[in-house]
C-alpha cells in the first residue's frame, strides 16, 4: 500500500508510529488473514416501487427497502444493495466495500 499524506496544521502522531501502523496492516494483508464481512448500500432510482429481492450472484443481492411511499405510484425509490465481502482485517473495512460495489 503506497499512502501519500501531509499535515493539514499539526501532526497527530509521530512519523515512526504511523510507519509501524501501516506496516501491520500490510503484514496482515499479506499473511491473508481476511475477514467475512456483510455490507449494505443503498441504490437510488425513479419509478415504481420494487417488491422482490433479486440475487446477481452468491455474494450480491437486491432488494426492497421495509417500507415504501404508499400515496404515489411512481417517485423517488431506493433499493437495498448487499455484498459479502471478504477484507483484511483493517479499519479500512467500509472503505472497501465501496470500491468494491462501483
Amino acid at each position: 500500500m503506497q499512502v501519500h499524506a501531509r499535515f493539514a496544521r499539526e501532526p497527530g502522531l509521530p512519523f515512526v508510529e504511523t510507519q509501524e501502523f501501516f506496516e501491520r496492516i500490510n503484514e496482515q494483508c499479506r499473511s491473508g488473514a481476511v475477514e467475512h464481512v456483510y455490507r449494505r448500500g443503498v441504490l437510488e432510482y425513479e419509478g415504481l416501487p420494487w417488491r422482490g429481492e433479486f440475487w446477481l450472484d452468491d455474494a450480491h443481492r437486491l432488494g426492497p427497502p421495509s417500507r415504501h411511499d404508499e400515496t404515489a405510484l411512481i417517485g423517488p425509490r431506493v433499493i437495498l444493495g448487499g455484498r459479502a465481502c471478504e477484507m483484511c482485517r483493517t479499519s479500512g473495512r467500509p472503505m472497501g466495500f465501496h470500491q468494491a460495489a462501483r
